[in-house]
């Protein structure tokens, strides 16, 4: 009984043998691109590493006649850039295969070098391919060679070449990026941006972009904190990219994340002590707390980084109207010279502070008008044309 279990397996694996040299051997003989690709497929599972690597290598050879031929012509036709991808595509496979160990446990690759050379070189023409796709509004297929171009820089074929010369890739990686994004594959968008960034001239553009793809499909709650923790480790990666802070800053508010925002707020002061944004953020939080001391404070500082910020100018001027205000209606009895001086004070700052917000944002009555107007009334009384003119200014 033994002795027939291991005659059965003896044919059983002889006929697999004989299967995979078959298989291989009726490939490396056609002629014909699509009929070996497709019994290729079909007998993949039986084949050896050896075997695979010298199929995928039969099928660049096979693309490589016409790529030869219409490269060294003036313009190329669509056929010219399919096999050009097919190349491509089969040479990552093949020495995928070609590194494999063999029977001996050594690394002997038999198609690197032939198909490193004949390849590397020729990789513009795979952004070629992508703009006339582009130009004939055929997004996926800019997108497939223009992201073929990004990933065949850091395919290990190309390992040893020397990628210093290689000006377009970061560029390249963009707009497959924005390609990516048209065909709605937001992970290549991710993968690509990454690249992109990486070019101070496209870092910010590419930013954008990442976060826009990472915001895709937000539709809960648990969307949102998934965002977030993207948006958290591109801070991390990016702590003075003001896109990716305000981005943060706008989630931690609106998902109520009050301790992570104060976090980063700190942080982001350690680096940058007048940050705009953080004083900002801060006078607003404080302003909605009704703690007017504190929101004039930070608002001030807000406005020395940032001047004509007319959003800011009118919180300003609120927060010193309403404190005159209020500090005017604890007087009980004739308010005295000295105090009346005092409160004119604060009217003064706040009435500048609108005043400029006006002259920054004159369509934006709504916004300063009635402020200013009670100021006007506060400073001049009901009479005097200003107050009358602010009067009009906030109806």
């Amino acid at each position: 009984m033994k002795k027939t279990l291991i005659l059965a397996l003896a044919v059983l694996f002889s006929a697999t043998a004989f299967a995979q040299g078959d298989a291989a051997k009726q490939i490396l003989k056609l002629k014909d691109y699509d009929q070996a690709a497709s019994m290729l497929q079909a007998n993949l599972g039986s084949m050896s590493a050896e075997a695979k690597a010298k199929c995928y290598n039969k099928l660049v050879d096979l693309s490589w006649p016409l790529i030869e031929k219409e490269g060294a012509a003036e313009t190329q036709s669509e056929d010219f850039y399919d096999a050009l991808y097919n190349a491509y595509v089969n040479a990552f496979e093949c020495n995928k295969f070609d590194q494999q160990p063999n029977d001996k446990g050594q690394v002997k690759p038999k198609f690197y070098t032939k198909n490193r050379d004949r390849l590397y070189n020729i990789r513009p023409f795979l952004i070629n391919g992508g703009e006339a796709a582009r130009q004939n509004n055929d997004f996926p297929r800019a997108y497939k060679f223009w992201g073929l171009y990004v990933d065949s820089s850091l395919d290990p074929l190309f390992d040893e070449v020397d990628k210093s010369e290689d000006k377009y890739v970061t560029e390249i990686a963009y707009y497959a990026a924005v390609m990516g994004f048209q065909v709605k594959d937001f992970q290549g968008v991710e993968k690509y941006t990454d690249v992109a960034m990486t070019n101070p001239e496209k870092a910010n553009e590419a930013m954008e972009l990442k976060l826009a793809a990472a915001s895709q499909g937000i539709k809960s709650h648990a969307d949102s904190v998934a965002f977030v923790e993207k948006v958290e480790a591109a801070f991390q990666k990016n702590p003075q990219s003001e896109l990716v802070f305000g981005t943060l800053i706008n989630f931690y508010t609106d998902l109520q994340m009050d301790d992570k925002l104060e976090s980063v707020l700190e942080k982001k002061l350690q680096s940058d002590p007048n940050n705009f944004v953080v004083w900002n953020i801060r006078g607003q939080k404080a302003m909605r707390q009704q703690n007017l001391d504190l929101a004039i404070e930070n608002f001030r500082k807000a406005l020395q980084a940032n001047p004509n910020e007319s959003q800011v100018l009118t919180f300003l001027g609120a927060c010193l109207l309403d404190k005159a205000s209020k500090a005017e209606e604890k007087i009980k009895g004739r308010i005295t010279p000295e105090a009346k001086k005092e409160l004119n004070k604060y009217y003064e700052e706040a009435k500048d502070n609108l005043e400029k917000a006006k002259s920054l944002a004159p369509n934006d009555k709504s916004s300063w008008g009635y402020a200013l107007y009670r100021c006007y009334y506060a400073l001049y009384g009901a009479n005097d044309d200003r107050t009358k003119a602010a009067e009009a200014d906030s109806k």
